[in-house]
């Protein structure tokens, strides 16, 4: 077997698993119970039409908004009690919560090169969340 061929075999294969866990973590950080979204997302639909030129910044705060009220956001503040002593706040809670899904996903497969795509994912997701999250002092 060539070494394409086993990488065509590890991509699809790790694929796979990769892809659930991603559509896993993106649907639990974009819904939530309806009763917490929807009175959001009448909020953010009233703020646009009160003040439209201010359309950035209701955008980023119903953006972490409904964070807070997806389903992650729900799994982050319930275990921010135990990660508060340590600095923590239910964001980074989320973040811990993902961060053992993809370890889980890199400790399936005993081989160097899985660590290194799953590592590369992790790279990307890192830059991206850094690029896309932004820190609110308080």
């Amino acid at each position: 077997m060539t070494m394409l061929q086993k990488a065509k075999i590890f991509v699809t294969d790790a694929g796979k698993v990769i892809m659930i866990i991603s559509i896993v973590l993106w649907f639990l950080s974009s819904y939530g119970p309806s009763n917490k979204m929807e009175p959001l997302q009448k909020n953010y639909e009233a703020a646009i039409q009160a003040n439209p030129s201010n359309t950035a910044v209701v955008e980023k705060q119903y953006h972490t908004d409904k964070l807070a009220n997806s389903y992650a956001g729900i799994i982050g503040k319930q275990i921010e009690p135990i990660i508060q002593p340590l600095g923590y706040d239910w964001k980074i809670g989320i973040a811990l919560v993902t961060s053992f899904a993809a370890r889980e996903v890199a400790g399936s497969w005993e081989t160097g090169r899985t660590f290194a795509i799953i590592g590369a994912w992790l790279v990307v997701g890192l830059i991206w969340a850094i690029r896309s999250f932004k820190w609110e002092r308080q």
